[in-house]
């Protein structure tokens, strides 16, 4: 199951011998086929866990509820578009550090991890432009919402940039018991 708003392969195209599965393994580097499966299982394991954590009732109902919520239907614009999933890491640090980052999310060893400020990241998704149309205005106030309520559920708010061309960045806050926040990628070339 692929968490991409565009999903980079199908049943129909693995079909051995079909023109769809060639042309996807021609127009596609193994790599880039490589972490697109990485970024399934992660997403995966990400969502099993919060599940886990949803039935031991850890999670803070309230600000998981309104991320959510908030960010239900959003796709965070790059080279392509990617939902925004919400998470919850339960842990006991009062900081969140690209070491402990990198340990909660499995991220790989000697991966970059860059820490950035909340408004600089969601600039480009909350500004309205005079040449927006009504449905992009629109979802720039969604997003100015989302930032928001990131605001008024988290605190201490960071953003993590986990890579180098394909993204996968983590918008974290503090909440009882743990760490809360959305996760989404981009794709920078």
């Amino acid at each position: 199951m692929s968490w991409s708003a565009k999903p980079h392969y199908s049943p129909a195209d693995c079909k051995s011998g079909t023109a769809g599965f060639q042309e996807m393994v021609h127009s596609r580097s193994l790599l880039a086929l490589s972490r697109q499966i990485i970024w399934d299982l992660q997403s995966l394991k990400m969502t099993l866990a919060r599940c886990r954590l949803s039935c031991m009732s850890d999670a803070p109902t309230a600000p998981m509820q309104a991320l959510e919520q908030v960010a239900k239907g959003l796709l965070f614009p790059s080279e392509t578009d990617v939902p925004l999933v919400a998470f919850f890491w339960s842990a006991e640090d009062i900081a969140l550090t690209p070491q402990r980052l990198a340990q909660l999310a499995g991220v790989p060893a000697g991966t970059a991890i860059k820490t950035v400020k909340l408004d600089n990241f969601f600039r480009p998704a909350t500004k309205e432009e005079d040449w927006h149309n009504a449905q992009e205005q629109a979802e720039a106030r969604r997003f100015q919402e989302l930032v928001r309520v990131i605001k008024s559920n988290l605190a201490d708010v960071k953003v993590f940039r986990v890579g180098e061309t394909s993204i996968d960045v983590f918008v974290v806050g503090r909440v009882e018991g743990g760490f809360a926040g959305l996760r989404t990628r981009v794709v920078e070339t």
